[in-house]
């Protein structure tokens, strides 16, 4: 089946993959993204060595987070809320 999959790319675009890679110039907070939520609205979480990340789609933005030493390895969503 490997071969069929291939030959029919589930996604526009020739075949390449809708990928982009961030710097940290584009986020500026930890480097290691530790998971990765995505809400109902689309928006994009990342849980990382300082909090969590919200992405639009357009702009990274660092969440309030009040605990000490900021790490967050492990989030979900349920409905607006988003639990570490």
């Amino acid at each position: 089946m490997a071969p069929a999959w291939g030959a029919y790319p589930s996604h526009p675009g020739g075949g390449r993959p809708m990928l982009r890679n961030f710097r940290y110039a584009d986020f500026q907070s930890a480097t290691a993204q530790w998971a990765l939520a995505q809400s109902e609205q689309g928006l994009i979480y990342s849980a990382n060595g300082e909090g969590v990340l919200e992405f639009d789609g357009l702009r990274w933005r660092q969440l309030p987070w009040q605990q000490q030493g900021g790490f967050v390895r492990a989030m979900g969503l349920d409905q607006d809320r988003i639990y570490v």
